[in-house]
């Protein structure tokens, strides 16, 4: 892999991220509401936990909808314009092209997310800290190939929004819904976010997270599947290459 090529395709992707707002529109709600809603909610309306409350929310908008944005949005618009060759070959490879494209992302969410906790007001200790430092670093890689996923199979820009709508509700309500809904939880269950959102919801509150084999045997089985099929789909030449 060529290295300046690679740093210069690394710069081309965060200026892409830094000119469209509209990309990062999951993580400019995440910021806002962190303060905004720290400033106007009632902690006694919700039992002392307003800061837990604001810091899932707002991590849930940053992790799943940014990042499915930042990734899915900007491979649709190059190969609607015909410039997805030029960029992988500006990598080298496919697999150079599919890391200066994870990186910017991941850098960005992950920055954002560190900061979350005290823009919530929620006081961790330590352990708890690096948990969910851990957990959202789960939560945003996952996140991440759903993006790759959405923006590979897309045709045009136009379906991979109404893709992502369809995505990021899914990801996001149904472990919502499933704090509150019986047959909702089942499901959940069977979601990386759902599984991760559990996790977080101990981890906030500084509490122990208890770790089974189940949700370790969900969250795996969902990455290996998604890396086999965008390999799958590369392979069928869905990306759309002419070598």
């Amino acid at each position: 892999m060529n290295i300046d090529k690679f740093r210069n395709l690394l710069r081309l992707k965060f200026g892409v991220i830094f000119k469209n707002f509209y990309l990062g529109t999951g993580s400019i709600i995440a910021v806002v509401f962190s303060v905004v809603l720290q400033v106007t909610l009632s902690n006694a309306a919700f039992n002392g936990q307003k800061g837990q409350f604001i810091l899932i929310m707002t991590v849930f908008f940053n992790s799943i909808m940014s990042t499915i944005m930042m990734i899915s949005i900007p491979i649709a618009q190059e190969k609607e314009k015909n410039r997805l060759k030029a960029s992988v070959a500006n990598s080298n490879n496919h697999t150079g092209y599919l890391f200066a494209t994870l990186i910017p992302v991941f850098l960005i969410i992950m920055g954002i997310n560190m900061a979350l906790p005290l823009l919530s007001g929620v006081q961790m200790k330590l352990i708890s800290y690096i948990l969910y430092m851990i957990i959202t670093t789960i939560l945003t890689i996952m996140s991440l190939i759903i993006g790759l996923l959405i923006g590979i199979s897309s045709k045009k820009i136009s379906d991979t929004s109404y893709i992502i709508v369809y995505a990021i509700l899914f990801l996001i309500l149904i472990p919502q819904i499933g704090a509150s809904n019986g047959f909702f939880e089942k499901v959940s269950n069977f979601i990386y976010t759902g599984v991760l959102l559990k996790m977080l919801m101990k981890v906030s509150t500084n509490q122990p997270i208890e770790i089974s084999i189940f949700p370790l045997f969900i969250i795996t089985i969902e990455f290996i599947f998604s890396i086999a099929l965008i390999f799958i789909l590369i392979r069928n030449k869905r990306l759309k290459i002419n070598q």
